[in-house]
């Protein structure tokens, strides 16, 4: 594509270690001799919990109880400041609610 960084080759010397994200659009060859290849994931909490969130409001879409006006309204009233913020997200680990488990976004 236009703009995008030029292809780099690696050759396959022995001991040679390869470590990248694996979002980078990438291509294994072939090989005739054996290799390794050791893979890893890295979570981080803020993404796990935004996936988890996009998940519940797609089901909610596809079941037909999602409440578009009422999930707005809400993230309304939840755009005060950082420090309004922080009691908020104290309260919401006791009871297990937060933005993922709100009701604004049900019927």
């Amino acid at each position: 594509p236009e703009g995008a960084n030029p292809a780099i080759k690696v050759a396959p010397l022995a001991d040679r270690l390869l470590i990248f994200i694996s979002t980078l659009e990438h291509e294994v060859l072939p090989t005739y001799q054996p290799r390794y290849a050791l893979t890893t994931w890295l979570f981080n909490r803020r993404d796990t919990a935004l996936e988890s969130l996009t998940e519940d409001l797609r089901q909610r879409k596809v079941a037909g109880k999602l409440n578009i006006k009422a999930l707005l309204a809400a993230l309304e009233d939840d755009s005060g400041s950082e420090e309004d913020a922080q009691p908020a997200e104290k309260n919401s680990a006791k009871d297990g609610g937060g933005a993922g488990t709100s009701d604004a976004a049900g019927s």
